[in-house]
């Protein structure tokens, strides 16, 4: 295989990373949402007159399972979202430092790209964690209304 097709072959698998980092955010996306949408119908069922003469214990459990399920999903695709980072910094690892340049790159993320250690592997993974705040924590909240609702 010649240099340019090895570089295209580089290129594409890159891009394939890109993309599947894309899915991944959107796939965390999904999960809050539907986590949220599973524990409002909880909640509405628990309220409507149906709901009333369903076990209240059993509804609180149901709300917390959703959102234990829902918080471990979230870590789990987080995990992969780092190890999908990881492996686009090792293709990237392959390119010189000067044509890491060229694409924008600074000196500092050339060198973090070229030295993975544990402690980057772990920067990899709290990498954009901060979003998942705002998912679990109306996850939770609505598990906190749906218990404070049975009251």
């Amino acid at each position: 295989m010649n240099e340019e097709n090895t570089l295209q072959l580089v290129l594409n698998t890159y891009r394939a990373i890109l993309d599947e980092l894309k899915f991944m955010k959107q796939q965390q996306w999904l999960v809050a949402y539907y986590s949220i949408l599973i524990i409002g119908a909880l909640f509405a069922f628990s309220h409507s007159d149906v709901g009333k003469s369903f076990n209240r214990s059993l509804a609180v459990c149901f709300a917390i399972f959703a959102g234990t399920y829902a918080t471990v999903l979230l870590g789990l695709i987080q995990y992969d979202i780092s190890r999908a980072r990881i492996r686009a910094d090792n293709i990237l690892k392959s390119f010189a430092r000067e044509q890491l340049q060229k694409i924008g790159l600074s000196d500092r993320q050339i060198s973090e790209i070229k030295s993975v250690t544990f402690e980057g592997r772990c920067r990899q993974f709290l990498r954009g964690s901060e979003f998942l705040i705002g998912p679990i924590v109306v996850s939770w909240g609505a598990v906190a209304l749906v218990i404070w609702s049975l009251q």
